[in-house]
């Protein structure tokens, strides 16, 4: 009779290869997000120090539009070529301030996924004003 009862009983023969291959890819998936999470945030602290330098090279008395967009590309190209795929930068100099954008695509490790960034930094110009424009 206990024969008869583990025939018709359930096996559990291939459980635990059910159970490996249902919970691999599902955590193979999660370090691929905590990574790609880790990269985005890289890319961001590049791409403010970028637009940080940007202001503060263009913002000088004597500085220009041209010299913050050297200053932000000379970061990008050797601190954030490993997060970029593609980045630019644009500065523009007016009145009175300065303005730098930073924007690019973040490497990707989840096929597919495409994550696009963008940070900015404003400054004043360095100047002297008399009194009377101030």
């Amino acid at each position: 009779m206990a024969r008869r009862m583990f025939r018709w009983g359930r096996s559990e023969a291939g459980v635990a290869t059910t159970e490996f291959v249902i919970i691999v890819p599902a955590l193979i998936l999660l370090i691929m997000v905590v990574i790609q999470f880790a990269l985005y945030y890289d890319a961001a602290n590049v791409a403010t120090a970028a637009a940080q330098d940007s202001v503060r090279a263009a913002r000088i008395e004597n500085g220009t539009a041209a010299a913050g967009q050297a200053a932000a590309q000379e970061l990008l190209d050797q601190a954030g070529g490993g997060v970029f795929t593609s980045a630019s930068v644009q500065t523009t100099r007016g009145g009175r301030s300065v303005h730098a954008d930073v924007d690019g695509i973040v490497v990707s490790v989840i096929p597919g996924l495409q994550l696009h960034l963008t940070r900015s930094a404003d400054g004043p110009i360095e100047q002297f004003l008399p009194p009377s424009q101030r």
